[in-house]
């Protein structure tokens, strides 16, 4: 079980001034950016009920965040990057392979026991991306990889790895995967829910792990950007199928 779970103190975690900064910049992140978009896109006149309105404020969001990550996190991005070896994408390889195969047991329990969940989140991304294919695959596969692997893995996962690992890999799973739910809670009920979240772990896990394993972010961002984009592929596969049957 070594190799599954190595015993690596080399994780490059943020510098000192980069994880205060990162760590203060994570509730608005989670909860305020998305809170003042909501509540001022209606207040100047674009309301999120149309496609287009909808489309730019997830744009926003999404740049705003991968630009304020660039910033922070310049100097361990670029250092990591200058580290980062060839041999470290069989890693990536197989978190891939891990996440791939862990979703597939998951979904087909879920189906075959007739409980899967409504993913919200997924079907919004789905909607935007039928309208939006360029710019949402863009956000999907590039801005927002970068963005999250520098919060949840590079603030809280990679100096509390350092300290306690199962807690680690704990907050940075849970948060991760609420990330992708809390905005809907008011839409589901609790099952559904707890399923939902369910659904993302097998990425958390997998990154986390891409983490512990090289000890270079790299790996997680491209980790990260390999299962977006899978997940964009199929997305837009379904919908092309869809248009000509």
């Amino acid at each position: 079980m070594s190799w599954m779970f190595p015993r690596r103190s080399g994780i490059r975690a943020p510098e000192p001034r980069e994880w205060i900064l990162g760590a203060l910049y994570l509730p608005v992140f989670l909860f305020f950016l998305n809170f003042a978009i909501l509540t001022y896109f209606p207040a100047l006149g674009f309301p999120l009920t149309e496609p287009r309105n909808y489309f730019f404020a997830n744009l926003l969001y999404m740049a705003v965040n991968f630009a304020v990550m660039l910033l922070i996190f310049r100097r361990t991005l670029w250092q990591s990057l200058r580290e980062f070896e060839g041999k470290m994408l069989l890693s990536v390889l197989i978190g891939f392979g891990m996440c791939y195969g862990a979703n597939l047991v998951l979904t087909t329990a879920y189906t075959v026991l007739d409980i899967m969940p409504e993913n919200y989140n997924q079907e919004a991304v789905n909607s935007l991306l039928g309208g939006y294919p360029l710019a949402m695959t863009l956000c999907t596969v590039v801005l927002a990889p970068l963005a999250e692997e520098c919060l949840f893995r590079g603030v809280l996962f990679a100096p509390l790895a350092r300290r306690c690992l199962p807690a680690a890999y704990a907050l940075s799973m849970f948060l991760f995967a609420g990330m992708h739910v809390f905005q809907f809670l008011g839409s589901m009920t609790a099952a559904n829910t707890i399923l939902c979240l369910s659904l993302y772990l097998p990425a958390s896990f997998s990154l986390c792990w891409v983490y512990q394993k090289t000890g270079n972010i790299w790996a997680g961002i491209f980790l990260h950007m390999f299962i977006n984009f899978q997940s964009v592929l199929a997305s837009l596969l379904r919908s092309l199928m869809q248009a000509f049957l």
